[in-house]
């Protein structure tokens, strides 16, 4: 074989680079492989280097579950035990459409029981609709009144009036205060 075709298939190998999938887990580590299945080698990648992901789960930020079990290959990819699980409760949550029929006719039946038993009830809520239209229309005639009132005297401006002001007294006499303290330490220390 000659020199210069032992190049070009080395340079034919060189060009065809593999292509990784890159992903992040959901604490947000970027990971990366050639495929996401099950056999492939995985990498957490950081600035300088690419790393083979420890043993252990983790999870995708997608939800899917990633199984480690031998440093940096995939052992399994699947859903969390949570989606799962919710999956199934969602299934369980469905109910068939005779169960509907007789929870209706249960409900029926519910119905009759209670208006047998307690007649007085229903007389009672469909009074209390009417009462309840009187009381509100005389809250609103006390609202009405109320906001017809002025909420507070109006204020008067009157500059001639008598103001008061303290006058502080400069003598030796008085009681010295923190402030009196504090000056005194500062023209003694400027001095």
């Amino acid at each position: 074989m000659k020199p210069s075709e032992i190049l070009e298939k080395v340079e034919a190998l060189l060009s065809s680079k593999v292509k990784l999938e890159q992903t992040s887990l959901d604490n947000g580590t970027v990971i990366e492989a050639e495929s996401f299945e099950a056999g492939q080698s995985v990498f957490v990648v950081t600035d300088d280097e690419r790393i083979p992901l420890p043993v252990g789960e983790y999870t995708l930020e997608s939800g899917a579950v990633l199984v480690v079990e031998e440093e940096g290959v995939i052992a399994s990819m699947g859903e969390s035990e949570e989606e799962e699980e919710m999956e199934d409760e969602v299934k369980e949550e469905f109910a068939t459409l005779s169960q509907v029929n007789e929870l209706k006719e249960i409900i029926a039946k519910l119905e009759a029981v209670i208006s047998e038993k307690f007649p007085q009830e229903e007389q009672l809520t469909e009074e209390a609709p009417e009462e309840e239209v009187k009381v509100e229309a005389s809250e609103q005639r006390e609202l009405e009144d109320a906001l017809a009132e002025p909420a507070a005297k109006p204020l008067k401006h009157n500059p001639e009036g008598e103001q008061t002001v303290k006058v502080q007294r400069l003598s030796r006499n008085r009681p010295r205060t923190t402030m009196d303290n504090v000056l005194s330490r500062i023209s003694k220390i400027n001095k």
